[in-house]
């Protein structure tokens, strides 16, 4: 299934939405919050590499393995 980089993710509850766009520049800032907060190299790696991976399957960028 293709899923467009333009498409919007809707929160089922609170109705917000999200561009795939805007959910990247949001994991960008909680990588930054991440290292501010003085979280270690490899969790900031783990819990924003592991969300990334995410992104890219919602972009069709990736097929688990």
């Amino acid at each position: 299934m293709y899923r467009s980089s333009v498409a919007v993710y809707r929160h089922p509850v609170t109705e917000q939405t999200w561009t795939l766009q805007e959910l990247r520049d949001e994991l960008e800032r909680f990588e930054r919050a991440l290292k501010a907060a003085g979280k270690a190299p490899d969790t900031v790696n783990t819990y924003v590499g592991r969300s990334r991976i995410f992104l890219r399957w919602l972009a069709d960028d990736y097929v688990p393995r």
